[in-house]
């Protein structure tokens, strides 16, 4: 069978539910492309879909020991690995690429990954151009560095290029909520709800607030309205997705991790998500 064909019967029978051979079957086909790095990268993708994540390592330190030598599909590759989690994999293929600002991003998602937070901040330090997601995730890592005061600081400039985004008033009220500000936080995301109840953004942002304090069914709620306004609202349907696992509701928080593949396939909510399932 060409690997196509075996891949589609594979995805339709996962689809089924018939998922107790797939694994087999999806090494099988690995074993078969030693060399096809997009190949390994759909395996790993579908044993993480049949929740094989030992199999998925081995099939992603396939790929890291036998990089591509097209630097587009290296950094493809790495992307996609960092999207399953397999930091160490991803960063392992950018060993000895030479250095330019995508290159010292990817670093910096997979250093941060393996809670490699200083060496995250560094990697960040590298990049010429930063994008508003590579300061985004120093926040994050001076926040994990219990750097709060750096951590507020860089907020502060995030929000003054972008003051009604919704990346950057999430970033700040993680920053606040992290640094120990919940009642700061809380009231951020009621200003921004007062300016326009109707929002997508400011309802997603009320749901992120509110599932990081504990507060799953008013969580829910908002997220709810959130995708209601805007049904490719990535941010709103993690958090959705995520308060469903909370109340048992396995099923439909798969259902959202699907449409969330839909909108920007590999997102690694979906993975979050999926993970979450497992719990």
């Amino acid at each position: 069978m060409e690997k196509g064909s075996a891949f589609d019967a594979v995805k339709a029978d996962i689809a089924r539910g018939k998922t107790a051979d797939a694994g087999p079957r999806i090494l099988m086909i690995a074993s078969e492309n030693p060399g096809d790095t997009m190949v390994l990268l759909t395996c790993a993708s579908l044993l993480t879909a049949v929740g094989l994540p030992a199999e998925r390592g081995m099939v992603a330190s396939f790929i890291s020991v036998n990089p591509p030598f097209d630097l587009n599909i290296c950094m493809l590759a790495a992307a996609g690995l960092r999207g399953l989690g397999e930091f160490s994999a991803a960063l392992s293929l950018l060993d000895g690429v030479p250095p330019n600002d995508s290159v010292s991003r990817e670093r910096m998602e997979d250093l941060y990954g393996l809670r490699d937070y200083a060496g995250a901040v560094a990697a960040h330090a590298s990049i010429s151009e930063p994008t508003l997601g590579d300061d985004i995730r120093l926040v994050d890592a001076l926040c994990s560095l219990k750097d709060f005061k750096k951590a507020a600081a860089k907020t502060s400039e995030i929000l003054a290029e972008d003051p009604s985004g919704y990346e950057a008033q999430r970033c700040h009220c993680s920053m606040l909520l992290r640094s120990g500000k919940q009642k700061e936080a809380e009231q951020f995301a009621r200003d921004r709800l007062k300016s326009d109840k109707k929002s997508a953004d400011a309802n997603a942002l009320a749901s992120y607030v509110l599932y990081m304090c504990g507060k799953v069914s008013a969580a829910g709620g908002f997220a709810t309205k959130a995708v209601q306004a805007d049904n490719r609202h990535i941010g709103a349907m993690e958090i959705l997705a995520l308060c469903l696992v909370e109340k048992g509701k396995i099923d439909e928080a798969r259902i959202v991790a699907g449409a969330i593949n839909e909108v920007v396939p590999g997102h690694p909510a979906v993975v979050r998500i999926i993970e979450a399932c497992r719990e």
